[in-house]
């Protein structure tokens, strides 16, 4: 795609009401100001720019990358996305996989005083640049704010350059329905519900900010048809965090395929939570799953795996061996837990789920035979907190002294984290160690449910009935994963949890239910 590509020539036409002949208007009158310089359309915090461009209905944007090492990738937004952060870390929405990309970049967001989308630097390393022209200031330090026009070019660092489009939602409607890497709506089972106009899509996707209270309006982030599974998330605010008017902790990683894993069918979910702020988990949500891919692929790479003839039931090493190396790279005094899922295929359509993890974020696995079998759940995790009794086993073998009331190692409830470099570096205890579950098969006339929760659930939750809950709801909405994240998270603020919710639930089916032809509900 070069920067002299008309785009409207890849939209649908489509009839131009009333409105939409404004919107035109309004159109030609942002792209004008293509002329203009960006210092000319600098923003400052005291402008009041309630003229004629704020007086209309606002535009959907779409940003194409057409340079760097995430060519093609395109975004297409409309009304109900406030802000786009761009970056290298999975957490943002556009995410550049480029080294000079700092792991949250720059941000593009409505403005409604003034009608337009805007842009500032978010304080990035090697600097942010709008039509050539420099507009981040120095390392860590956050950019002015800079109006937005139709065809706008922006580079971030030397490589990565971006260009911006500006179109009534209508148009953007139509693009968001034949995004690439999309599967048809007759390919979902019948439980799968999505916002209109927004297609699950086989990228590295992160849990959006939901509403504080759940609803069965959850996003569904991923589908894999070669897996035969659908994934939402639903996450909330803690009271505590909340009160302060803080930020969650908690963070959502979905890779689906896993990245750089050519030869075989395999998804990757992981939830991290941040204690003393979420830098940790930010690092981590981007450092874990790429230390995950590149084991995975080099031991596929050494067996001479493909799909057909692969037969690896298990990936303790490379899962032990990434979560140390993440630790490595996580130059961090705050830390996070990590709870990550690794689900592959073999040749023979069975599916295998593994477990790795360091810290209070828990998964279990419930399988569901087809016929009358009891339903059975498997625990993929270890508790880390020091309430366990094998971790202060742990400690004490170490020679680290634990009190029979102690209940903290140095401030912290856990014995294993990522990060948390400094009490590390001093040897007191805390461990990155991960503990890795036994490979679980799923074969292919059996379903499943997977579901990753942070410590705002299992504070209050056990096992066995986030389990109970999941069965219940799963037989009573057949098996829409909205319903079974939304019941849990509501269960567990009935009972009182103060802390960060996250819930990603993972709906695995068998092969004659997913190659039932269903009708996706829109919401």
């Amino acid at each position: 795609m070069s920067q002299d590509d008309d785009d409207g020539d890849n939209f649908p036409p489509f009839r131009m009401s009333e409105d939409l002949l404004n919107l035109e208007s309004r159109m030609k009158l942002i792209s004008s100001t293509m002329k203009s310089t960006a210092s000319e359309r600098k923003l400052t915090s005291d402008t009041d720019d309630d003229d004629e461009l704020g007086s209309h209905a606002r535009l959907a944007i779409q940003i194409d990358v057409i340079a760097g090492t995430c060519s093609e990738t395109k975004l297409c937004v409309g009304s109900e996305q406030d802000a786009i952060m761009i970056g290298r870390a999975p957490s943002n929405m556009l995410v550049c996989h480029d080294a000079e990309v700092s792991g949250r970049h720059a941000t593009l967001q409505w403005s409604y005083p003034r009608g337009c989308w805007t842009i500032f630097d978010e304080g990035s390393l090697n600097g942010t640049f709008l039509n050539g022209e420099k507009i981040s200031r120095e390392h860590k330090v956050k950019g002015d704010l800079y109006r937005l026009s139709a065809d706008d070019m922006i580079q971030l660092g030397s490589m990565t350059r971006l260009k911006v489009s500006l179109m009534p939602e209508e148009m953007a409607a139509a693009e968001s329905s034949d995004r690439r890497h999309s599967l048809s709506a007759e390919s979902f089972p019948k439980s799968l519900t999505i916002f209109k106009n927004r297609v699950p899509s086989f990228h590295s996707l992160v849990s959006p900010k939901l509403d504080a209270s759940p609803s069965s309006n959850a996003v569904c982030v991923a589908v894999s048809e070669e897996l035969r599974f659908e994934c939402c998330i639903v996450s909330c605010t803690g009271r505590d965090h909340a009160r302060k008017s803080q930020e969650i902790e908690d963070l959502t990683t979905v890779q689906s395929p896993l990245m750089n894993t050519d030869s075989m069918y395999a998804s990757l979910f992981c939830v991290f939570d941040g204690h003393c702020g979420r830098t940790a988990a930010e690092a981590a949500s981007s450092a874990l799953p790429e230390e995950i891919a590149m084991r995975v692929q080099e031991t596929v790479d050494r067996e001479k795996i493909n799909p057909e003839s692969y037969s690896t039931k298990e990936f303790k090493t490379p899962l032990h061996d990434a979560f140390l190396a993440a630790d490595d790279r996580i130059a961090d005094e705050a830390g996070c837990t990590a709870t990550s899922i690794l689900i592959w295929k073999l040749h023979d359509d069975h599916v295998y789920i593994q477990g790795a993890n360091v810290g209070d974020s828990m998964a279990i696995l419930i399988t569901l035979p087809e016929t009358g079998d009891e339903k059975t759940i498997h625990n993929l995790t270890e508790d880390h907190r020091l309430s366990n009794p094998r971790e202060r086993e742990r400690l004490e073998r170490n020679g680290i002294p634990i009190g029979e009331e102690t209940r903290r190692l140095y401030g912290l409830n856990l014995a294993r984290a990522l990060g948390d470099r400094f009490l590390k570096d001093e040897d007191l205890g805390l461990s990155a160690e991960p503990s890795i579950s036994p490979a679980h098969e799923i074969d292919a006339n059996h379903g499943a449910i997977l579901i990753i929760a942070s410590d705002g659930v299992w504070d209050v939750l056990s096992i066995d009935q986030v389990g109970a809950i999941a069965i219940k709801v799963d037989e009573d909405s057949h098996g829409t994963v909205s319903d079974i994240a939304a019941a849990i998270v509501r269960e567990a603020q009935s009972l009182g949890s103060r802390d960060d919710i996250t819930t990603l639930i993972v709906r695995m089916w068998s092969r004659n239910s997913w190659e039932t032809t269903r009708q996706v509900s829109f919401i």
